[in-house]
């Protein structure tokens, strides 16, 4: 009985981990095609000090994202 309690916490963990390394991935990768694509345009637009703060608040708002799907599972 407590080894299958235990493989279940394993499983657990494991897909936490891999939910968790996927979504950052993935939040990395959408910003860094946002800097990539957009970089310039807002530099020009919004000043360095703007292009931050989208880029942090992007940021922010996908891993929130993420966060909220992982809990809901």
């Amino acid at each position: 009985m407590n080894n299958v309690h235990d493989q279940k916490i394993n499983m657990s963990v494991t897909r936490g981990a891999l939910v968790g390394g996927i979504g950052f991935g993935l939040a990395s990768l959408l910003v860094f095609a946002t800097v990539a694509f957009g970089e310039r345009w807002m530099h020009q637009h919004l000043t360095p000090a703007g292009a931050y703060i989208v880029l942090r608040l992007h940021a922010d708002e996908r891993l929130a994202t993420n966060a909220k799907n992982t809990e809901l599972r």
